[in-house]
């Protein structure tokens, strides 16, 4: 229900998108990561005020296994990849 709301009343503002998800209750980091997921496929990085991801320099450090540092270009390309193979 709270990414439902947040989608509906955030008029594809990313940031008060998230802000409406995370404020709504306690423990919606899941919503906020979910609705900016969802804004982000919707948007595109041209949607997004520059605030929101220059401070990362478009690179990540994650826990998940041979990604431990990686760009958001390897991580699109890899979905890319994946996406398309299963369409064959």
């Amino acid at each position: 229900m709270i990414v439902t709301m947040a989608l509906l009343y955030g008029n594809k503002d990313f940031g008060k998108t998230i802000c409406l998800a995370v404020q709504a209750a306690f423990d919606t980091d899941c919503d906020g990561a979910t609705v900016g997921s969802i804004l982000g496929m919707m948007l595109g990085q041209k949607g997004i005020l520059p605030c929101w991801y220059e401070c990362y320099n478009l690179n990540l450090s994650t826990t998940i296994v041979d990604y431990t540092k990686v760009t958001v270009q390897q991580l699109v390309d890899k979905t890319l990849q994946l996406l398309q193979s299963t369409e064959k």
